[in-house]
């Protein structure tokens, strides 16, 4: 059976018509600096994240035109709770973005989004807790492989591999007492995807 379905995606079929428009959903996992400050949330006695991971989910929509280019919408949305401590520290994670990119009749892509994310971490110990939330202006460039199976109307199928680059504007909080304990530059991030969804097939 998978043997079948490798040869289905990788038939001249599969490669030759040319794909219009696509809407799939995204499983794109995400390994960054989210675990960048857990020396300072251990020095609150708050609860550390402990690891670079953040599962996250998102719906991507492209229309593609002649020559191979195309345009897509990205929206994402990722968290984690770490609960190795005796109160958890919930990571949350919005992007929203808007791009261009460039496919291949192999079904081979790349593309540039851009766009606006907030990164929200909440923290608490005993005696105090808050909101940390990281808002600014974000990039992502990605490459990976799309096909689509059936016409007109079919199945969309991505493999993508990017990495997200987010520079936050303003304070990540309004305590005074954390003074800037907690601000970040950056926050990066590897980004890979699987997407899965449905798509109408252009002229061959």
């Amino acid at each position: 059976m998978f043997s079948s379905l490798i040869l289905a995606l990788l038939s001249p079929a599969a490669i030759a018509a040319e794909p219009a428009m696509s809407l799939t959903f995204a499983f794109e996992p995400r390994f960054g600096s989210y675990a960048a400050l857990d020396d300072a949330l251990l020095a609150y006695d708050f609860t550390p994240v402990e690891g670079p991971a953040l599962p996250a989910w998102g719906l991507r929509g492209r229309a593609f035109f002649e020559g191979g280019s195309f345009l897509q919408l990205a929206m994402t949305y990722g968290i984690r709770v770490s609960d190795a401590g005796a109160i958890p520290t919930v990571t949350t994670l919005t992007e929203t973005t808007g791009g261009a990119g460039y496919r291949h009749r192999s079904g081979a892509m790349a593309s540039l989004d851009a766009g606006f994310s907030v990164l929200s971490q909440a923290v608490a110990s005993n005696l105090e807790g808050g909101a940390l939330v990281y808002m600014g202006p974000v990039v992502h460039p990605r490459i990976g492989w799309f096909t689509q199976l059936g016409a007109p109307f079919g199945s969309a199928l991505a493999v993508v591999l990017g990495g997200s680059i987010q520079r936050p504007v303003g304070a990540a909080h309004s305590i005074p007492l954390w003074e800037e304990d907690f601000e970040r530059r950056t926050v990066t991030a590897l980004t890979l995807g699987v997407e899965s969804g449905v798509g109408l097939q252009g002229a061959e």
